[in-house]
This record gives structure tokens, C-alpha cells and sequence, in this order.
């Protein structure tokens, strides 16, 4: 990773320039390789968690996540498919409030890719 050390020197505003997830996985080698890996991400149908979602699924790893609003989380797994339809991984929800353990508890996957 010190290939990034240059691009930690400004880490805050308009000259911010640290790579993203897409870019280390890019520079990886890793999209599209098949991949056994299986990841549970919480939150991913907004901000971070969908951006983490896109990365992983260009990797070809299998991903569940877990979402309060269904319907916004199938929405926000739908267009991560969409722009990548030649990668295959899986995407499954679960629907889970976090705050809740009988929700926790009781959380079921939901097919959606």
C-alpha cells in the first residue's frame, strides 16, 4: 500500500486525492476474479454501505446485507447490479433493525440478485 503514501498528503477538502475502494481493488487485479469470499455488511443502502457493496460485488464476492427499509435497500442493490451486469456475485438483503434483538434474531434473507 505505500504506493498511496504520496496521495495521504492532502487528506481534507478539494485536494484530497487517497484512492477509494474501487481503485485499490482496481489496482489489485481483483475485479471480476472468481471469488469464495462471503461478506455480511450492515447499513447498505446509503452512503458508505452502498459504495462498499459496489466494490464487493465487482470482486466477484458473495454479499448480504442488511438493511431497515427494504424497499430501499433492494433499490440501492438494484442499481449496483445494473451498472455491472456482466459480474454474476450475489447480493442478498436482510432485513434487520439493529436496535431490535428480536429483529436481529429473526432476520431473513432476502433474494435479490
Amino acid at each position: 500500500m505505500s504506493q498511496y503514501a504520496s496521495r495521504y498528503v492532502s487528506n481534507n477538502g478539494p485536494g484530497d486525492q487517497r484512492p477509494t475502494a474501487m481503485e485499490i481493488v482496481q489496482d489489485e487485479n481483483l475485479i471480476g476474479k472468481p471469488s469464495d469470499k462471503v461478506f455480511f455488511l450492515t447499513g447498505i443502502s446509503s452512503g458508505i454501505g452502498i459504495e462498499t457493496v459496489r466494490v464487493l460485488h465487482a470482486t466477484t464476492a458473495t454479499v448480504y446485507g442488511s438493511v431497515c427499509n427494504l424497499r430501499k435497500g433492494r433499490k440501492a442493490v438494484d442499481e449496483v447490479i445494473a451498472a455491472s451486469p456482466s459480474t454474476k456475485a450475489k447480493v442478498e438483503l436482510v432485513e434487520i433493525n439493529l436496535i431490535s434483538t428480536l429483529s436481529i434474531r429473526s432476520g431473513k434473507v432476502q433474494r435479490s440478485s
